[in-house]
């Protein structure tokens, strides 16, 4: 775990990305191994330098995660990558440095798209969109929420809703919930049997600011 949170540290800060394409993160782990393709990018070096042999079904679809993160976070330039995560963990803030807390963050993905997501997140850290306390609440409602309601959520446009619209969406940080409105009036009609007139409306979600940010990040991916 060491030497791999290591690694992405040194990939993260120093290393050239342009050269990884979410392309090859469907390249065969023989062609990766045989040609020596990303050997060079240090937290894929390491999980390569496994072998063929020692790498598990789950290596390998980490690995694809991986690759597919990268791929993302190639748009920004190392400079601009190095500073902000050196910022970050010359804080004293966190006690966990960046490229721990990305491991854990990049092994969690169900699978390559949410990984996928995850970067462009990330990325818009990285160019100081938002805080890096913003993106980790982030990753965790990418994590919670079920990849198709996601997309749904994020390329919708209503800023609240009736709770039984979205159900889905409750308890993963996208939205917050609006209680309803309750008026109490006395009854103007003897005849009634009711002594009030109790009207209100329904329970509503709105959307958080964390869930804003996601929709301002990720608004364009479908």
């Amino acid at each position: 775990m060491e030497h791999l949170k290591d690694s992405l540290n040194k990939t993260l800060k120093s290393t050239d990305l342009h050269g990884v394409t979410a392309g090859l993160a469907e390249v065969a782990l023989d062609s990766l191994l045989e040609k020596g393709v990303l050997k060079d990018i240090p937290i894929i070096g390491s999980i390569l330098g496994l072998g063929k042999a020692a790498v598990t079904i789950k290596d390998q679809l980490f690995l694809k995660k991986l690759i597919t993160f990268l791929s993302e976070t190639s748009t920004v330039d190392v400079e601009k990558r190095n500073e902000v995560i050196s910022k970050i963990e010359s804080s004293g803030k966190y006690r966990v440095s960046v490229g721990e807390k990305l491991l854990y963050i990049i092994d969690r993905c169900d699978d390559f798209e949410k990984a996928e997501l995850v970067s462009k997140v990330f990325s818009a850290f990285l160019n100081n969109k938002m805080t890096y306390d913003q993106f980790l609440r982030c990753t965790v409602a990418i994590d919670k929420v079920f990849l198709t309601d996601l997309y749904e959520f994020i390329n919708s446009e209503w800023d609240s809703i009736d709770i039984a619209d979205e159900p889905n969406l409750l308890n993963t940080g996208l939205v917050g919930v609006l209680g309803p409105e309750v008026t109490v009036e006395d009854q103007w009609d003897h005849k009634a049997g009711n002594k009030y007139i109790v009207e209100g409306a329904d329970f509503l979600i709105f959307v958080s600011d964390i869930g804003w940010l996601i929709r301002e990040t990720l608004a364009t991916k479908r």
